[in-house]
């Protein structure tokens, strides 16, 4: 099976690691950070970096509708 999209579930240290290379990799939009509202507001807000780069993430709720991930990784 080929993985073609990835949730990540925690945007701490490896969150931030492993969701700045994927989406390097496969594009952001292949790319997902599952979060709250609040915290979703907060990293856009303040935005999130790696290595002292911008990294600009493609946030959803638990609550939206989407297609399932081929993989989704737990960084909490």
């Amino acid at each position: 099976m080929e993985i073609k999209t990835v949730s990540i579930i925690g945007l701490g240290a490896l969150g931030i690691l492993f969701g700045s290379h994927l989406s390097k990799k496969m594009g952001s939009e292949n790319l997902r950070i599952i979060a709250d509202v609040d915290r979703i507001k907060k990293y856009e807000r303040n935005h999130v970096y790696c290595n002292g780069e911008s990294c600009r993430f493609n946030y959803v709720t638990s609550e939206e509708q989407c297609e399932p991930a081929d993989l989704i990784i737990f960084t909490v």
